[in-house]
């Protein structure tokens, strides 16, 4: 039989020991499965439209829980789940205690000193500013929140401004997360064979192959004819999402590019899963420290703060917030 839910009445067999529900066409273990606290095998592989568990999966007293090809599970995430049978278990159990949707990811922009970097970050978040900007040293992050169409729902971005100097480009490489949208600035007044454009779009799509990329072009105010084989690039490097020239002086174009990042964004198979709220508490704490560079210890002291007392779970949560957020 192909079922598209769990039939309601196997949540009345209380004493149920064992379920196998494999290949089916289910999309969602409902609250209900805590019913059977006595299950200790659980096994749904290969129904590839599973999405959810209920978080009360945690509860129980399973000794496997197999989910072998289910390919479109977001909660728990897929990259949970890839860390056995313990973690997999605790992360459930720890929504129960409140969740909150996944929508956040890093932007990542990179490309040669003075591309016009941080002055495009500046025209995301809507900073007006007479002054220059400084001469990014390093990488800088910030955070930008961006409203959707509900109250109160946001798409919160990590943005990774990296330093276009070339002394920095090897230590680059340790920061090109695998989870992130990328904005590969270039100025059009150079001309593009001055924009080092092969050799970041190498990198990226070496350090995160699966990750959009974003192609930008600065200063378009004040050049008429733009000199970039766009088709030729796009064979090469086909994570290539999109063209963009703008301006910062004038923001053109700056509303259409950030359209088109949104739309990418919440496309990416790793949007709208259910994380605990506990570990956003983590990171805010961590980023209250004055400190930038963290030990182990210093981190694990501050998890319990955030109602985090488990090394597990400490672990983790330093993984997610690595991912998707601001940690590195």
């Amino acid at each position: 039989t192909d079922l598209s839910c769990i039939p309601p009445t196997i949540f009345y067999l209380e004493n149920l020991i064992e379920l196998t529900i494999e290949y089916q066409g289910i999309k969602i273990v409902p609250d209900a499965i805590k019913n059977l606290k006595h299950l200790v095998i659980f096994s749904l592989n290969y129904c590839i439209e599973l999405e959810t568990l209920s978080a009360y999966v945690g509860l129980l007293p399973l000794r496997e829980l197999n989910l072998n090809g289910c390919v479109s599970l977001k909660t728990p995430p897929i990259e949970i789940t890839r860390r056995g049978h313990t973690q997999t278990m605790a992360f459930l159990k720890r929504l129960i205690s409140g969740s909150t949707l996944c929508k956040r990811t890093k932007l990542m922009l990179v490309g040669l000193g003075g591309a016009g970097k941080t002055s495009l970050v500046r025209a995301f978040r809507k900073y007006h500013s007479d002054k220059p900007p400084e001469i990014t040293d390093g990488i800088d992050i910030v955070k930008w929140k961006v409203p959707l169409n509900q109250p109160d729902d946001f798409l919160e971005f990590s943005v990774w401004d990296f330093a276009g100097q070339s002394v920095y480009y090897h230590a680059h490489q340790f920061f090109l997360a695998k989870k992130a949208v990328y904005i590969l600035v270039w100025n059009i007044r150079l001309g593009a064979e001055h924009g080092g454009l092969d050799f970041w779009l190498s990198s990226i799509c070496c350090h995160a192959p699966n990750a959009p990329i974003f192609v930008v072009g600065t200063h378009s105010d004040v050049v008429s004819r733009i000199d970039l084989c766009q088709d030729d690039l796009k064979r090469r490097y086909p994570q290539i999402t999109g063209f963009f020239n703008v301006s910062t002086r004038t923001h053109d174009n700056i509303k259409e590019l950030i359209e088109a990042i949104i739309k990418t964004t919440l496309a990416l198979p790793y949007m709208d899963k259910q994380i605990p709220k506990v570990w956003l508490t983590f990171e805010k704490l961590i980023g209250e420290c004055k400190e930038d560079i963290l030990t182990y210890d210093q981190v694990a002291d501050i998890a319990p703060n955030a109602g985090i007392i488990d090394p597990g779970e400490i672990l983790q949560a330093i993984q997610f917030l690595s991912d998707f957020g601001s940690l590195q």
